[in-house]
């Protein structure tokens, strides 16, 4: 992994400024940095490296084509490389340097040009190109949207960067606020991209490119387009109603994504949660690594959370080399004290913590780690999807069973009947438990008095309201490209999910929070050739009978002891009431006080005041709309 920056200025380039640049990057590289100018433009080009294949100085970055035509600067890994290499030499007389994938690139890039080679290419990647000849810029993004990259106009530059801090060092940089931007990050915990949290500076979208001609002068964000590169059709795998022919060939296709992805010149290792995605993966790992694995588990002190006894027992039948890393809640505070430093932008998905803390001590071993990422969207994971034919039942057949929850909720018999269902609600089997059963309940009432399906899904993800929480004249609506009335309500917001959730919640997490600590992270599950495969068979294969991932389930009982896999899917959960109620409750005092919220302006103090104070006492269960809010609070007085 490594860090990209660069900017064309209308004003000289200051060499101050480059270096502060570089320096604001260096723990996403922090092996080497080196940059390139051209004086004509006043571009600049900058990058720090991690070191994963090829760790010779003959792979740094930025890398000149050898015809002298191109310039690029490259965050990620390109899985297919070896393929692509002798493709090239097939065609064409190489004289390599350096047995990576940067030279690879570089050199597909120059035979067959930047939008054939995006078509070749597969892996995570945020490249950065510079076409001498032609005097143009190229950005682009991978399919899945693994790596980052920010673009925008400021002061007379354009930006381009893997972060948003290397932009803001810059003293001159525009840090006005995107009030839409914000009103997402209350409602939903992340930015969806193209936002970010700056008016004028906007985040790739994945599988997209930008072009940007220096000759015409113009970098006005709002008139740069983003071009969709990826093909969405579906290949055809043959799968249909056959299980086991759909388990088999599911099976080859785990087992050739990881051994693409596992091949680095140093040490890898293994996320091991008790779930069915991170076993899966590590349980691959076993019978195709030649070296023994590490693996990494974290433990909570407290049983509800922790999972890392049954990811023991799981390492110790594959035999890895394991280690169980215990979290303590007084480590929290640290981590907490420093999320504006960590993440670049707002961030509130509270399972950044623990993943901060597992990647900062895995990181004391290995350099790359797997990760099971991408399994529940597109094997049907969460419970969400595992309700959705109940959900979308009650919203479009059961009137009369929604507007009876409706009056419930409004009446004195709520209190009774919930407390009621909350203990009931400990008999039930642990993969129909409902947990945090008050708020989540609270939501799917609210959400049956949409509009429609869309509008409902929307509204069970919510923390603040949407509608009501900032007042914004911008368009409001970035999801509604993601859902087709031709889908069913599952492929619909499978599909939503895999298109926002993914890419702009959970690889953002994992992505500053591994290049935190210079730790790369690979996701096998994100792979083309899966993902085609996943949206082709039946969605009985995927869900049935109030379970999840029921293929993935399938091939996972055949690599390992079916008692070791578990059932009850938990998240990767930190109790945030407890630590706002304990380690960190002075901080939230200080944040949520009368003068720090009117700062701003951005929201109404007395309705911050009345939900921090039901949270306080336990009459409510608002722990994640106080975090969104506590999260913002802190990058904002840290940054303004």
């Amino acid at each position: 992994m490594c860090g990209l920056i660069g900017f064309i200025s209308k004003k000289n380039i200051s060499k101050d400024l480059i270096f502060q640049m570089l320096d604001s990057l260096k723990h996403r590289g922090p092996d080497s940095n080196d940059y390139y100018l051209d004086s004509r433009f006043n571009l600049f080009l900058g990058h720090t490296r991690l070191s994963i294949l090829d760790v010779s100085d003959k792979a740094n970055q930025p890398i000149i084509s050898k015809n002298k035509r191109y310039v690029m600067i490259f965050n990620g890994e390109i899985y297919n490389f070896n393929k692509l290499k002798k493709l090239l030499n097939d065609k064409f007389t190489i004289k390599w340097n350096s047995h990576g994938d940067t030279e690879v690139l570089i050199n597909c890039i120059e035979k067959f040009g930047f939008l054939e080679s995006l078509k070749l290419i597969e892996g995570m990647f945020a490249i950065a190109v510079y076409d001498i000849k032609l005097h143009k810029i190229y950005l682009a993004r991978d399919k899945f949207g693994e790596k980052p990259i920010y673009f925008g106009n400021s002061n007379e530059k354009f930006y381009f960067s893997s972060e948003l801090k290397a932009m803001m060092v810059d003293k001159y940089f525009d840090k006005e606020i995107n009030k839409l931007s914000l009103k997402y990050l209350m409602s939903y915990n992340y930015i969806p991209a193209p936002l970010s949290i700056f008016k004028n500076i906007s985040k790739l979208k994945q599988g997209h490119y930008i072009q940007i001609d220096l000759n015409k002068k113009n970098y006005d964000s709002n008139s740069i387009n983003q071009i969709k590169f990826t093909n969405d059709e579906l290949e055809n795998y043959s799968t249909n109603d056959n299980f086991d022919k759909n388990k088999n060939t599911l099976r080859d296709l785990i087992f050739n994504s990881v051994e693409r992805k596992i091949g680095s010149d140093v040490e890898i290792g293994s996320f091991l949660s008790s779930g069915i995605d991170s076993s899966t993966i590590t349980s691959v790992m076993t019978h195709v690594s030649k070296k023994k694995i590490q693996t990494f588990s974290l433990g909570y002190q407290e049983d509800y959370f922790d999972e890392s006894k049954q990811a023991e027992k799981i390492s110790k039948f594959l035999g890895t080399h394991h280690h169980n890393i215990n979290f303590d809640l007084n480590d929290a505070s640290d981590l907490v004290l420093n999320l504006p430093k960590f993440f670049c932008e707002p961030f509130s998905d509270s399972s950044q913590i623990p993943t901060l803390y597992l990647s900062k001590e895995t990181s004391k071993y290995v350099k790359v780690c797997c990760s099971g990422d991408g399994g529940d969207e597109l094997f049907g994971g969460y419970n969400r999807y595992i309700n959705s034919q109940l959900m979308s039942d009650m919203y479009l057949k059961k009137k009369s069973l929604k507007s009876s929850l409706i009056n419930i909720m409004g009446s004195r018999k709520f209190d009774f009947i919930f407390n009621f269902l909350l203990k009931f609600n400990n008999f039930f089997p642990d993969n129909l438990k409902i947990h945090n059963m008050i708020q989540k309940s609270e939501s799917i009432v609210n959400a049956l008095n949409e509009k429609n399906l869309y509008q409902m899904y929307l509204s069970i993800n919510q923390h603040w309201n949407f509608n009501d929480f900032i007042n914004t004249n911008q368009n409001n609506d970035l999801f509604s490209e993601y859902w087709s009335n031709d889908l069913e309500y599952l492929e619909n917001i499978m599909n939503l999910d895999l298109n926002t959730y993914l890419p702009d919640d959970l690889l953002v997490k994992v992505d500053r929070s591994s290049m935190a600590y210079s730790l790369e992270v690979r996701n096998p599950f994100l792979d083309k050739n899966i993902l085609n495969f996943a949206k082709n068979i039946p969605s009985h294969h995927k869900i049935k009978n109030n379970k999840g991932k029921i293929i993935l389930r399938s091939v996972l009982e055949d690599l390992i002891p079916k008692n070791l896999i578990q059932n009850q899917k938990k998240g990767f959960l930190f109790p945030v009431k407890s630590v706002l109620d304990n380690q960190l409750n002075s901080w939230a005092e200080k944040l949520i006080n009368k003068d720090a919220i009117n700062s701003h302006n951005f929201f109404d103090y007395d309705e911050v005041l009345k939900e921090w104070n039901l949270l306080k006492c336990g009459k409510n269960n608002s722990e994640y709309k106080i975090w969104d809010i506590l999260v913002f609070q802190d990058w904002y007085l840290k940054h303004f």
